[in-house]
């Protein structure tokens, strides 16, 4: 892993009246509380997602609650919730790229390095987004 990489978790909240900012304190606090049993590195607390970095790694931590089968809602950064579907995506993402020859894997990586290189121009997950809606020939 290089210096920028993270590992992204969803903790999922199955308590669907839970207001944003109720969940993503709980993942604070347990951040928190990481920190204080095991002595390690820090917690950032940039709402809606908590970072947690224990030695080497860093964590990449967003409160979710489930409201359907595969349907998650995350915070949106204004104490409310949006929809997600991971798998939906990661799926739509593995079709692209068996698709077109697995070209979209290799293209994210060299995207995402880019992307990192000149000082973080374009949100992750927008720019794979980007990519995967791009036509190859």
């Amino acid at each position: 892993m290089d210096e920028w990489s993270d590992i992204d978790e969803m903790v999922v909240f199955s308590d669907g009246s839970a207001t944003s900012a109720d969940v993503s304190e709980s993942i604070k606090g347990f951040c928190r509380e990481v920190l204080r049993c095991y002595g390690l590195s820090e917690v950032d607390q940039s709402s809606p997602r908590s970072v947690l970095e224990l030695n080497d790694i860093t964590f990449d931590l967003v409160a979710v609650t489930k409201i359907g089968f595969g349907e998650l809602q995350i915070p949106n950064g204004s104490g409310g919730w949006m929809s997600t579907n991971p798998n939906d995506f990661n799926a739509m993402r593995e079709a692209r790229n068996k698709d077109i020859g697995a070209l979209i894997k290799p293209t994210i990586r060299l995207m995402k390095y880019w992307n990192v290189a000149s000082g973080f121009l374009f949100d992750s997950f927008a720019l794979e987004s980007w990519i995967c809606g791009q036509g190859f020939w």
